[in-house]
């Protein structure tokens, strides 16, 4: 409600632990401030704030470098970390602040007169690739610790390795990669990103990379096995990768194919059926007994049938 998003972002998670990265969107444009925002709505909610060993009562507060921003509300604790930041300008703070009655904290890659920073576009003869900005995030109960300064303590004892290619003008051929990651206890967290065309290149935990996960929710699934179950509702589509939406309430079901080769695929519901000869990559849609189906490569017309 403050603040319009326009940055471009990825991030990691793993339970209470997640690292976000952010950078400016292609060609900005003529802008006067850059920056990663993250808000708690409700300033007046917020019990205890620290900076480092610093706890601060009177905003707006400086947040120096490497130091760990620990804010405690409720029952809950958040420990934020702000991670390698690239200087676009000659005031480019970190600090926080009230806005609007919300406290937010506020990691700066520019501050200042207006600016077409021509030099981020691609393609472009002087591009270097997209800025950095970004944060370690940490979610604690707050009975596990006595006051916020401790749990700060707490994820400062693990450590944080970042890395980041050497810059050099791109000509449309390389990558710049920027490496994050954090481990304490054993645990460990990262994320890896091209900073020349800001693609992501990997994530992963103690356990291993992470790939991409699967759509898991009370009202939608997805797996690669060829069957999806969402309530009374299957989808059949062979061995390849699917997924399911399945809204009972508004009688309407929405399935998706992912295979690499058109398959037979066949939705079934409480109220109906829909049967496929064959379809590549598309979806159907079942609206209270109306279907449509949009795919590439679809083999015949759909076969409808209505009831159980």
């Amino acid at each position: 409600r403050n603040l319009v998003e326009e940055g471009q972002f990825y991030g990691v998670q793993q339970g209470p632990r997640a690292i976000g990265l952010y950078t400016l969107p292609k060609s900005p444009g003529v802008i006067s401030s850059a920056k990663a925002a993250l808000i708690w709505t409700g300033r007046a909610l917020v019990d205890e704030i620290w900076v480092g060993e610093r706890r601060i009562t009177n905003l707006p507060a400086e947040v120096p470098p490497g130091e760990t921003v620990v804010i405690a509300s409720g029952e809950a604790l958040f420990a934020v970390h702000p991670l390698a930041r690239t200087d676009l300008g000659r005031s480019t703070p970190v600090r926080l602040v009230e806005i609007q009655g919300d406290l937010v904290l506020e990691i700066y890659n520019y501050k200042g007169t207006a600016k077409p920073f021509w030099e981020l576009g691609w393609p472009g003869a002087f591009y270097q690739g997209r800025p950095q900005c970004g944060y370690y995030l940490e979610v604690a109960a707050r009975a596990d610790y006595p006051d916020g300064q401790a749990f700060g303590k707490r994820v400062d004892s693990g450590l944080f390795n970042q890395e980041t290619g050497p810059a050099y003008v791109f000509s449309g051929q390389g990558e710049r990669c920027w490496r994050v990651e954090y481990t304490r206890g054993g645990e460990t967290l990262g994320i890896e990103i091209d900073l020349m065309l800001w693609q992501l290149k990997r994530r992963w935990t103690a356990a291993g990379e992470m790939g991409w996960p699967m759509l898991e929710s009370p009202v939608a699934r997805q797996n690669r096995q060829g069957e999806v179950i969402v309530g009374d509702a299957r989808l059949t589509c062979g061995p390849e990768a699917g997924w399911l939406f399945a809204c009972p309430q508004n009688g309407r079901y929405v399935a998706g194919y992912h295979g690499l080769q058109p398959a037979p695929l066949v939705l079934q519901m409480p109220d109906g059926r829909v049967e496929v000869e064959a379809m590549g990559t598309g979806t159907v849609v079942w609206d209270n007994g109306q279907v449509q189906v949009d795919a590439v490569g679809l083999s015949g017309a759909p076969r409808v049938t209505l009831g159980s």
